[in-house]
């Protein structure tokens, strides 16, 4: 597989541009995209929830604990969520005040449960 430079030239893969768990990513990937089993949180009839193992994937591939993830069409929050989960920050946008509302508390519950889990490697 090649990759491209900055200025457009062709390089080969190298060591650094592995993803932890995953090694090389080809343009073809398996994600569970069945609705219900794609979040654990209650998204009250969210008409197109992105599948938060995609989310996660996207965000490991593309960027770097620390690194700011935008999505400027932030619906449920998933991206915003599974980007907290990975240790980036995170903006998002969204025009519909209900699906705005709900991300929020979705981003809440995400805080307890990554302050729980910094706890726990703190302790």
């Amino acid at each position: 597989m090649n990759r491209r430079n900055k200025d457009g030239s062709r390089r080969t893969w190298k060591s650094d541009d592995l993803v932890p768990l995953f090694g090389f990513r080809s343009h073809l990937w398996t994600v569970n995209s069945g609705g219900k089993h794609t979040t654990k949180d209650n998204l009250k009839g969210f008409p197109a929830p992105m599948p938060e193992q995609l989310a996660r994937d996207l965000i490991r591939s593309y960027s770097r604990d620390g690194d700011l993830v935008l999505d400027p069409f932030s619906g449920s929050g998933t991206t915003a969520k599974m980007a907290l989960l990975e240790h980036r920050d995170y903006l998002g946008f969204e025009v519909w005040k209900e699906h705005f509302l709900n991300s929020l508390q979705r981003l809440e519950r995400a805080k307890r449960e990554y302050q729980r889990k910094l706890d726990r490697i703190l302790a």
